[in-house]
Formats: C-alpha cells, sequence, structure tokens
C-alpha cells in the first residue's frame, strides 16, 4: 500500500512522493580547506593507514582523494558530522601533529603537515565553540595553541606515529 499520513489541516498526504523543497538552498561557508592525512583502514585500533585527503571544514568535516575531486563536485570519500564533538591533540614523544576529532557516530584521527597547519586547524575546529558561547570559549583557542605548542615540542624531538584506538572513517569504500 501506499504511505500516507494527515497533515495539520488534516488531508491526506502522499509520503511516497519526494517533499517539496522552497527557497533557496543554503551553503555553509568553507571555514579551512587543505591537505591533512587521515588514519582508515581496520576500526579494532591495531591495524590503519594513513591517506593523504583534502579536506574542507564546513558545518561538517568532509574529506576528498584530492583538491580536483572537491573542486568537480565529486561527493566527498567521507563526512564527520560536527553536531556533538570535541578535539584532541596527541601529545607526548608520539604526538607527531596528529589529533584527534571525535564525534559521533566515528571520531577521525588526522595528521597536519606542519604544526602551522596543525595549530590553524585546532584553531578553525574549536571557533564554533567560540563563536556560540562554549563555557570556556576563550580557553578553546588557547587550549588549540597550547596543544599544538605541546605537538611543536614533540615533533622536534622526533616523535613517531601513534595509532588512536578510537580513530574511524565513514568511507563508503576501503581505502588503499
Amino acid at each position: 500500500g501506499k504511505l500516507a499520513s494527515r497533515n495539520s489541516s488534516g488531508r491526506f498526504l502522499n509520503m511516497a512522493q519526494p517533499a517539496e523543497v522552497r527557497g533557496p538552498m543554503i551553503t555553509p561557508a568553507v571555514e579551512k580547506t587543505g591537505y591533512m592525512s587521515k588514519l582508515g583502514g581496520a576500526h579494532d585500533g591495531k591495524t590503519g593507514n594513513w591517506k593523504r585527503r583534502f579536506f574542507v571544514l564546513t558545518n561538517v568535516l568532509s574529506y576528498y582523494a584530492d583538491d580536483q575531486a572537491y573542486e568537480q563536485g565529486r561527493p566527498p570519500k567521507g563526512v564527520i558530522k560536527l553536531d556533538t564533538y570535541f578535539v584532541t591533540a596527541l601529545e607526548g614523544a608520539n604526538a607527531n601533529l596528529e589529533f584527534t576529532v571525535h564525534a559521533l557516530p566515528r571520531s577521525l584521527t588526522c595528521r597536519a603537515e606542519s604544526v602551522e597547519e596543525l595549530r590553524s586547524w585546532m584553531v578553525k575546529l574549536l571557533e564554533p565553540i567560540d563563536k556560540h558561547g562554549g563555557s570556556h570559549s576563550t580557553g578553546a583557542a588557547a587550549s588549540a595553541h597550547a596543544a599544538a605548542a605541546a605537538a611543536e615540542a614533540s615533533h622536534a624531538a622526533g616523535g613517531a606515529a601513534a595509532v588512536n584506538t578510537d580513530a574511524g572513517d565513514t568511507d563508503d569504500e576501503e581505502d588503499s
């Protein structure tokens, strides 16, 4: 049978038909773009591989095979929803310019290509907290700078790559 529902005036609506979209589509502003490596592969935390991807930060964090895929309007290889999230930078001997975006349903571990890029991504990812009145709004940017400084010190000391057991992505296909 057909799917049907009553609207507020009591008329039946055919739910099998797509809803009519009214008004212009709102495209979220691009806050930052750039290349980083992402940790992919098995989600058990025991194995993983690093893939260089082109990232685009809007109201979500999307990644593409490269900048041409983004510019040509191809769908992203993965999307991290930023409805509820927090960001942590790895510190210590294994930091290696890495940070994790902890989000639902999946988290994503990334590796910046320089200390400046690590700092820039961390600040941009924490900006919504600052813009929307997070409880410690000035602390968010300060903590991003502190995390980047700790990563810089670790990187200068020759830290090795770490595998974060919480890392995951939403690729429809296996990265190889």
